[in-house]
């Protein structure tokens, strides 16, 4: 569009000071005076012209294309035009492109020169001196300079046209920033001067803020046309320059710098409209130069943007030189600069129109990125930590927020990682506030291009580290916030890319069959989003194997430092350690991926590199003694399992024993097992993660009947019934999805379907571990002798356990979620129920026994309709998928327990108890007797023995001379359980042993020695259930029966 020449020089006129003026102006005037001033003007004309490296014919052909509109100059003009200059600052005085923003740019800065002691003429004019002319070239000699090394720009001989015509671009752009900054010195420094002035000199000085404004203004409007021309002259040369990495590598360091410059100019021309001596000035031309400067900024970034993505988007391998390590620091400080002026802008508009912010992040990511991966050899730890640093950056500027709605309250939980679960939540939720298609990643060919880049910008940080002997503490949280931006770029465009798919994102129903899942693939028209879905699973792998090679350095270093200090006084906290600063760096969006990923493939894959990583936090764990240390220090904090938290174990168990099944060979050594993971090693994870979950079920159990919440597995409180609504709707929840309760403290207690299958199939895996247990609880006839698999576990690895308690917690577990379901399946249609569980109960009695369970059926179909349907990665909203998703929880539940009876896991609970309990205290009756004077009581307690192990019941006869004597026993407060027994320690004159003589049988050990009890203490725990042939139910009924008697019979009952 053209422009109307605007005049330069308000005091010298020179549009109208052409040389067939200026005849016309001599034979006009005939008189002395008006030649001398006339002679006098165009001196300084001269002088001013040549000051800015013209002569006067350029600057006359100049003024006259502006005034007529002609175009003479060519490409060819263009070319010689920089054939003859040195620098970049000689580029912008010499060529054509430039000449008028370069005056433009000079006369804003000579602006601010202005005569400031002594406001003479007319107010508002502006007047410049040679001190000023030569001001003005010295700054554009700074500013080519600065930009130079900026941009890399050392021999101008060496570049091309479009090379120097950028870098020319920029230095203007430089120099008219330098300008502004300097107008806002200059301005203070004036007002400063005029604290005390008179109302005519704060006029004058309010005026010539004015002026130098518009002068400013006009200048970047003039820098705006003259990139227009540059760009269009770019485009054209860039095609034939395919091959040429220096080319674009500097053509894009002058775009990021014009976009900054672009940027600052802007924020200073806004701050200074906003001042209120400006604002005193004609509104309608205020907002006019708003509106221009705005519209600038527009043309300008949706220039860059244009001109870098032409730029990135080829996917040139920018190849490294002698110096690439200058090179990618250039490109750090090109989007350091434009990161620093997005931070500190505050005067800039809020949106601009017509511009995609996300476009141009996703842009600057990819150069970075680009510049990265090109380089053969490391740069300094410094460079990695500010490229690490840039690109968490642009990724704040470019992530959407993950915020939860209204909706997110009454969300339930497929797994166990909070973030993961809302983007589950989401992903077939309709999108909200205009989120649509406007994601940065919206262009399946943008993602794949990103993807690409960060997997090869993966592998070469990994290939770096590879090379190193060691890692530096210093780089741990750098290294760590790396590995989290790539996985949190990957999450983004990988879940977008499930939604454009329409993918379902179940898993198998059965672990031994997997792949034979019914999962809805893409169609015809998502196929690049599939390749995209592809991208993602490998960039994974990519970020896994670095994740292992960080983790494996920081462990050698770790274990190295604590075997050389071991034995002095220092602080060797786990929580101290690199390794465990590093997991807990990455542990927000690494923890996730090895479900993710499981869940991506429909449970065909594990990812065996994060794996590896959690073994070598284990390693370091164990010999440090790391977990709880923050307990014993008074710290509350989550307690660790092999270094991590125990629901992060537990799914890692998990997959350890899936990538044992699918690797059986080479840990048995029957191939080569030199990438393989040993055996022992799985082994030893597993272990420790049951001995927690055990641990953590039986202090969960003890502390919810200690406070009379809970008695058992099935949510029944003590008076029988559920009365807590809130409690009954998290219990019917545990049922399929994971509870908060099951995040923060896991145990068998809270357990969802899904994950006591995945605990079933880890038992099945891990055999050794239960070994000589399942022959022992399958078969009453079966051999007691048989020897338990005890081992050591626990951080210190002293404590001797077996898994016998594992196993009826898990059987307990599966009763409860096994009858809930089973009364679920009856709210349900015929159609959507698999065929070979038994669906109704026969008798009244079972269906009295299990009221609970008809209840949780109830809560589950009444107030979590959908609930199936989420866990099973469909969409509730769905009929249809609701349907599905009935049909695979209940083919999930029959495939767990046929699964369980297949592998001899199941077992009656209550009574395996009973007698191993019967058989323990007979035991004790045994160790008790002496073989060479109790003959008697052997065979009493042999006989005793048989009894109990038959009837399960002791009926001791008791006999007191006085009604109000003690018995000899104590109970447990309201449960009419043997707590103590008083004067145990009598010994029979007869066994040849001394006698205290002050020490008499009770009442209560006289009859169980009568009953054939030797040791007494052993009945500690029994329960006494009748007095006289009456049952008794608490402590206060057993005191309500003997009181006033001298004589009555009491039964009593193992421990259940």
């Amino acid at each position: 569009m053209r422009r109307r020449f605007w005049v330069l020089l308000h005091s010298l006129q020179w549009a109208g000071r052409c040389s067939s003026c200026k005849g016309k102006s001599s034979a006009d005037n005939s008189d002395g005076a008006g030649e001398e001033e006339a002679g006098a003007k165009d001196e300084a004309l001269q002088r001013l012209v040549h000051s800015l490296g013209f002569e006067m014919q350029e600057m006359e052909r100049l003024v006259r294309g502006f005034a007529t509109g002609e175009k003479k100059s060519t490409v060819a003009a263009h070319k010689k035009d920089s054939a003859s200059c040195n620098s970049l600052a000689d580029v912008c005085t010499k060529h054509s492109v430039f000449l008028l923003p370069f005056c433009k740019v000079a006369m804003a800065y000579k602006g601010l020169r202005a005569t400031s002691a002594k406001y003479r003429g007319t107010a508002g004019t502006v007047t410049t001196s040679e001190y000023g002319e030569t001001e003005a070239t010295a700054l554009l000699h700074r500013c080519a300079r600065r930009i130079g090394a900026k941009v890399n720009i050392r021999e101008v001989k060496d570049l091309s046209e479009i090379q120097l015509l950028g870098g020319a671009l920029a230095t203007l752009f430089a120099a008219l920033w330098d300008s502004m900054r300097g107008f806002r010195r200059e301005g203070k420094y004036r007002w400063q001067e005029l604290l005390n002035g008179d109302a005519e000199k704060v006029k004058q000085l309010h005026t010539w803020r004015y002026e130098v404004i518009k002068m400013h203004v006009e200048a970047f409007v003039s820098l705006q046309d003259a990139c227009r021309s540059v760009f269009g002259m770019a485009l054209k040369d860039v095609p034939s320059r395919q091959g040429d990495a220096a080319f674009r590598q500097t053509l894009c360091l002058c775009i990021s710098t014009i976009n900054s410059m672009t940027l600052a100019i802007s924020d200073e021309l806004h701050w200074h409209l906003s001042r209120p001596s400006v604002k005193k000035n004609d509104e309608e031309e205020r907002r006019l130069l708003e509106r221009r400067i705005t519209d600038c900024v527009s043309s300008m970034r949706n220039l860059t943007n244009t001109f870098l993505a032409g730029m990135v988007e080829e996917n040139v391998t920018v190849i490294e030189d002698a110096e690439g390590g200058v090179q990618i620091l250039s490109v750090i400080c090109a989007i350091e600069d434009i990161l620093a002026v997005m931070e500190n802008s505050v005067n800039l508009p809020v949106g601009v129109d017509g511009f995609d912010d996300s476009r141009f992040f996703t842009l600057l990511i990819m150069w970075l990125l680009q510049t990265a991966s090109s380089l053969f050899h490391a740069p300094s730890l410094n460079e990695e930590r500010r490229f690490v640093s840039c690109l968490q950056k642009l990724w704040q500027k470019l992530a959407p927020p993950l915020e939860q709605r209204s909706s997110d309250k009454v969300m339930t939980h497929r797994t166990i990682h909070a973030s993961l679960n809302l983007r589950y939540a989401r992903l077939r939720s309709e999108p909200q506030g205009g989120e649509g298609d406007k994601s940065f990643v919206s262009n399946p060919a943008t993602s794949a291009l990103l993807l690409r880049m960060l997997e090869r910008t993966v592998s070469t940080f990994l290939s770096w580290q590879l090379k190193r002997d060691a890692v530096k503490p210093s780089m741990v949280l750098p290294y760590a916030v790396l590995c989290r931006t790539v996985l949190e770029v990957e999450v983004e465009i990988y879940f977008l890319a499930c939604k454009k798919t329409g993918r379902e994102l179940t898993t198998p129903t059965d672990l031994f069959h997997t792949g034979v899942d019914n999962r809805k693939e893409g169609t015809p028209t998502d196929l690049e989003w599939e390749e995209i879905l592809k991208a993602t699973s490998s960039l994974r792998v990519a970020v896994s194997s670095l994740v292992h090679a960080y983790m494996r350095a920081f462990v050698s270093q770790d274990l190295s430092a604590f075997a050389l200090m071991e034995g002095k006084k220092g602080d060797f906290s786990f929580v101290k350690r690199s390794v465990y600063r590093f997991m807990s760096g990455i542990s927000t969006s690494f923890f996730p991926l090895l479900r993710r990923h499981y869940i991506d493939s429909a449970g065909k894959e594990v990812l065996t590199s994060s794996l590896r990583s959690f073994l070598a936090l284990k390693q370091v764990s164990d010999i440090m003694d790391g977990d709880g240390e923050e307990r014993r220090h008074g710290v509350n904090s989550t307690f660790r399992v092999c270094g991590v938290s125990l629901s992060q174990a537990t799914e890692v168990a998990f997959f350890l024993s899936l990538y044992r099944r699918d690797h059986l060979s080479l840990i048995t050594g029957s191939s080569d097992p030199a990438d393989a993971i040993d055996g022992h090693a799985i082994s030893s994870y597993v272990k420790e993660v049951l001995f927690a979950l055990d641990h953590s079920t039986a202090k969960q159990l003890w502390h919810l009947r200690s406070t009379k919440v809970l008695r058992c597995f099935t949510g029944v409180s003590y008076e029988g019934e559920v009365t807590d609504e809130r409690q009954q709707r998290r219990q019917a929840q545990s049922i399929l999805s994971v509870v908060h309760a099951h995040v923060v403290h896991p145990s068998f207690l809270w357990m969802p379907l899904f994950q006591l299958q995945e605990v079933l199939f880890v038992l099945a895996q891990n055999r050794e571990l239960i070994e000589g247990l399942q022959p022992y609880l399958k078969s009453p006839k079966a051999d007691d002798s048989a020897t338990l698999a005890v081992f050591h576990v626990g951080s210190a690895g002293g404590t001797l356990r077996h898994f016998a308690k594992v196993l009826g917690y898990v059987a307990l577990r599966l009763y409860v979620v096994s009858n809930v379901l089973r009364c679920y399946r009856e709210l349900l249609p015929t159609e959507e129920c698999p065929s070979r569980l038994a669906l109704r109960d026969s008798t009244s009695g079972a269906k009295k026994r299990r009221e609970w369970a008809k209840n949780m059926a109830l809560t589950l179909q009444k107030s979590f309709p959908g609930l199936a349907a989420e866990v099973e990665g469909l969409d509730p909203k769905r009929r249809t998928h609701r349907k599905r998703a009935n049909r695979r929880v209940l083919a999930r539940l029959e495939t767990a327990c046929i699964f369980a009876v297949d592998q001899k896991l199941l077992f009656h609970v209550k009574k395996q108890r009973r007698k191993w309990r019967a058989k323990r205290a007979m035991q004790r009756l045994l160790d008790g007797s002496d073989g060479d004077g109790g003959g008697n009581n052997t065979v009493s307690a042999i006989a005793l023995s048989e009894t109990v192990a038959q009837d399960e019941i002791l009926t001791i006869f008791l006999k007191r001379t006085d009604a109000r004597a003690p018995l000899g026993f104590s109970l447990y407060g309201e449960r009419p359980r043997i707590r103590r027994i008083a004067g145990s320690e009598h010994k029979d004159d007869n066994e040849g042993r001394s006698v205290d003589e002050n020490m008499k049988d009770t009442p209560f050990s006289a009859a169980l020695r009568a009953a054939g009890v030797v040791e007494p203490r052993s009945v500690v725990g029994w329960c006494v259930v009748q007095i006289d042939g009456a049952d008794v139910e608490s402590s206060k009924a057993v005191i309500t029966l003997v009181r006033g008697k001298h004589e009555f019979s009491m039964s009593l009952s193992p421990p259940a």
